[in-house]
């Protein structure tokens, strides 16, 4: 074998031939690469007792369709503490329990970001996850037991359908990377069916994992 300018880069010395089996040849067209990737699998759980988290403080950052309020109405039915934040950045309402108490952080500001006309621009992911970034260091300044939720709508498939809250999928790459940086915080992600029942959504949140 000869390069462009003629020079000798490779000589063959000599060849032999082998005769295999039709067997042999099938064992080559294996591909171990298909064994690299997964699929997500769904299953049913029993719903656990809801009765620990009645007792700990909740903190609402709350979207502008409701969803909070009606979250917040049905935790103060059942004698929990809560306290609802509205505004693009509730952050700063953010203040440590006086007694010290574990305090559940239900972020649910993204899901006003759901049904935009760009979900994937630069302008609205830097928002989705600009605000996430904030409300993580504004948690970890606190120094108290707190337990952190991300709520999002259509962000995950469990079947064929396409993703009907496709901006807010980044949120579901963030979550792993706070499981990571401040496993304290207990990162629940919680996404809810886009035309699912929202009592039936709000009761599930109410377990305590």
């Amino acid at each position: 074998l000869f390069d462009d300018s003629g020079a000798a880069v490779a000589v063959i010395d000599g060849l032999m031939l082998r005769r295999v089996s039709r067997e042999a040849l099938g064992r080559g067209s294996v591909k171990p690469h298909l064994d690299w990737l997964y699929e997500v699998r769904w299953e049913a759980a029993p719903r656990p007792d809801a009765d620990a988290s009645v007792a700990k403080r909740h903190v609402l950052l709350c979207d502008d369709g409701g969803l909070g309020e009606k979250l917040a109405r049905g935790l103060r039915s059942r004698g929990a503490r809560v306290e609802t934040l509205h505004g693009a950045d509730g952050t700063g309402g953010l203040e440590p329990p006086a007694d010290g108490d574990e305090t559940h952080v239900v972020d649910l500001r993204g899901l006003d970001e759901v049904g935009g006309p760009d979900p994937l621009g630069v302008s609205v992911q830097s928002r989705i996850l600009g605000r996430a970034l904030e409300l993580v260091q504004a948690i970890t300044r606190r120094g108290t037991s707190t337990k952190l939720h991300l709520v999002t709508r259509g962000a995950r498939s469990v079947g064929s359908e396409p993703l009907a809250g496709l901006a807010l999928r980044s949120l579901w790459g963030f979550g792993p990377v706070v499981d990571a940086e401040f496993p304290e915080l207990n990162c629940v992600r919680v996404d809810l069916d886009p035309v699912g029942d929202e009592p039936s959504v709000l009761r599930g949140y109410e377990t305590p994992d």
